[in-house]
């Protein structure tokens, strides 16, 4: 009974992109929401600027939780996170990184945060959008914050990284974790794997040896296939089952 109440409920939200009318209201919610207080440049960017998929959930017409992502190429990941990715993926593989996500405190626990990155997680895997070949979706979270960890962990986000003073919340270091779901092909790093797809792939670039080339692209070619990665979630592979 309370499992079709919550489809009930969820089939009444709808999911649509934020703009530059709900600048207001985002600064009200992710104060409330966050401990890190962001500028006002930052909110315009997430509206306007292409690199952001910034959505919102609405109920009759209000806003009840956004999630704001920056999708980006590997080569502009920062140091802590630049590992991410298997070195058979090039520099300009994109990866999406979960901003911010938020549910307005009368509508949490009733599957509204749960809805709203399926929707986002379905759009990175979709053929049909701006987000193909999007090859991990990763954030950033403190790790006094067990809750959101323990949500991502059920949405199949694994453990990539213990982040010692990540974050200075009211002047004072905390330390984060990031979380990362591959998807659409994306692999992790494989240590043996990377450095042997790494060195053949040297010898591949300087050999001027057409036979010899060919043997450094078969090696990459089987490097290659050794770092593997379970299929899609099926969370984010077919339409969301109450």
């Amino acid at each position: 009974h309370n499992r079709s109440k919550k489809c009930d409920f969820l089939s009444t939200i709808r999911i649509r992109s934020l703009n530059g009318g709900d600048i207001d209201v985002l600064r009200e919610l992710c104060t409330e929401w966050f401990p890190i207080k962001y500028p006002v440049t930052w909110y315009e960017s997430i509206t306007y600027n292409d690199r952001f998929f910034s959505i919102a959930a609405t109920l009759n017409g209000q806003i009840i939780a956004i999630l704001i992502a920056e999708i980006k190429p590997r080569w502009q990941l920062p140091k802590e996170d630049s590992d991410m990715l298997a070195s058979v993926h090039s520099p300009d593989s994109k990866v999406a990184y979960i901003l911010s996500l938020g549910v307005q405190r009368d509508f949490r626990r009733r599957g509204v945060a749960s809805y709203i990155l399926h929707h986002f997680l379905l759009q990175v895997a979709s053929k049909h959008t701006g987000l193909l070949g999007v090859k991990a979706v990763y954030l950033h979270v403190l790790c006094t914050n067990v809750t959101a960890i323990k949500f991502y962990e059920r949405h199949n986000f694994q453990l990539l990284h213990y982040l010692p003073a990540y974050y200075v919340i009211n002047m004072e270091p905390k330390d984060g974790y990031s979380y990362v779901l591959y998807m659409n092909g994306g692999k992790p790093p494989r240590a043996c794997c990377d450095c042997l797809y790494l060195i053949s792939n040297l010898f591949q670039n300087l050999t001027q040896c057409k036979f010899t080339k060919l043997f450094f692209n078969s090696l990459n070619n089987v490097f290659s296939r050794f770092v593997i990665w379970p299929k899609l979630p099926s969370i984010i592979t077919r339409q969301r089952q109450c």
